[in-house]
């Protein structure tokens, strides 16, 4: 009962909106096909439950954050203050313009946005003790993700693009504003990173110094610096606007196990009838790739008889302690350790053959291997022998009854 009343309480209007540019799809992670397919007015997979409960969650935890802040030092303002570019787009002239349904009527009326404006709507600005402003992002993702930010795995490039263009907003409104954080919210921990953010308007030059994590206020210095963020957004939006004028589509994602294939709503039209390219060319290998191909070889070749002989020497040794029933053993210098666990595997030759066939999958794969060509055949050179002498084959023969 609740939970059908959750579920769609949660997708009562929420719709596909109508595709135009905004800060949040810019960044270079996101999918250019995906805002083709947008553009085109393709139909996708409407939106789910789940997607909903992910969207509602989101903006909760956003609001928690800024709530918190708010009985900090830092004075929170400005939120969802609208952000402009002015002739961002000017390519766009001859599109519509549209009015926002966030940003609140003028005198009465509805904003009206130019096409060829890039409209979009910061988070917040904290201002300290010193009467300094700051620009805050806030966003939430699941475990996993937040480990690899941390961890330097991941990058939150779309993120830092977003931000971007809040800071050159707030620059051409004469706000200038140009450091702040990009707030990430652990959603199932409660833990934060903060992203320190420098801003070049000029330059065009994006810098992040350092990262923190809470609890603990844990520090890793980055001193990252990336330049021509919102130049390679625009230059995106403006290929996305000639694929749609032209409906054409651009290439796909490399596997429809990326995971922005697997949450994507054209994931079925995109993908439908793809079969993967046989490859079945020969060629002599490009230069740039010959000494990369040779290191690949020298590699292999070091490392088979040394991987060979690791599990040689795990296997008897493992083999030895567990006859000593010893865990743990210590030489000069060494500390050799058994760890014991167990892991849960599903068991493939329990499972009814129709149950494995409805839930199979063939996934293409490559597998590159790198060896010496074979020597060319040597030629015989001793002595011919004269040829066997041939019968020779009379022009009229007769042929005996079978």
């Amino acid at each position: 009962m609740f939970i059908e009343a959750i579920h769609g309480a949660a997708q009562m209007g929420l719709s596909e909106s109508t595709y135009r540019p905004r800060p949040s799809m810019a960044g270079p992670e996101r999918c250019l096909r995906q805002l083709v397919y947008k553009g085109l007015h393709v139909e996708g997979t409407p939106f789910g439950a789940r997607l909903a409960m992910v969207l509602e969650d989101g903006s909760a935890h956003e609001q928690v954050s800024i709530d918190v802040l708010k009985h900090t030092l830092l004075q929170i303002h400005s939120e969802q203050r609208p952000i402009n570019l002015n002739q961002a787009l000017p390519w766009r002239s001859e599109c519509p313009s549209y009015t926002c349904s966030v940003c609140p009527p003028n005198n009465g009326q509805p904003r009206i946005i130019p096409a060829t404006t890039l409209h979009g709507h910061l988070d917040y600005l904290g201002r300290d003790l010193f009467e300094q402003d700051h620009l805050g992002e806030h966003k939430g993702v699941v475990s996993h993700i937040f480990k690899r930010y941390w961890e330097g795995d991941k990058e939150p490039l779309d993120y830092f693009t977003q931000v971007v263009f809040y800071f050159r907003g707030l620059h051409e409104e004469g706000i200038p504003i140009d450091d702040g954080g990009l707030l990430i919210k652990n959603k199932d921990t409660s833990a934060y990173l903060e992203f320190e953010l420098r801003y070049n308007y000029d330059l065009d030059q994006l810098s992040v110094p350092v990262i923190t994590y809470a609890p603990g206020l844990e520090q890793r210095m980055v001193n990252k610096t990336y330049i021509g963020l919102y130049a390679q957004a625009i230059d995106k939006f403006r290929l996305a606007d000639q694929h749609i004028a032209a409906r054409t589509l651009p290439a796909r994602l490399d596997n429809d196990d990326d995971i922005r294939c697997v949450y994507c709503p054209y994931q079925e039209p995109c993908w439908e009838g793809y079969e993967p390219p046989v490859l079945t060319g020969e060629l002599l290998l490009p230069e740039p790739l010959i000494p990369l191909a040779s290191e690949l070889f020298t590699l292999e070749e070091e490392l088979k008889p040394k991987k060979q002989r690791q599990e040689q020497l795990k296997t008897t040794l493992i083999k030895e302690l567990t006859v000593l029933k010893a865990n743990h053993a210590l030489a000069p210098n060494l500390e050799v350790t058994i760890t014991q666990s167990s892991q849960e595997r599903v068991d493939q030759d329990r499972l009814p053959k129709g149950l494995k066939k409805a839930y199979s999958k063939t996934i293409p794969t490559l597998k590159l291997t790198v060896k010496r060509p074979k020597p060319p055949k040597a030629q015989k050179t001793g002595r011919r022998r004269p040829p066997t002498a041939q019968p020779t084959i009379p022009s009229c023969t007769h042929q005996s009854a079978a």
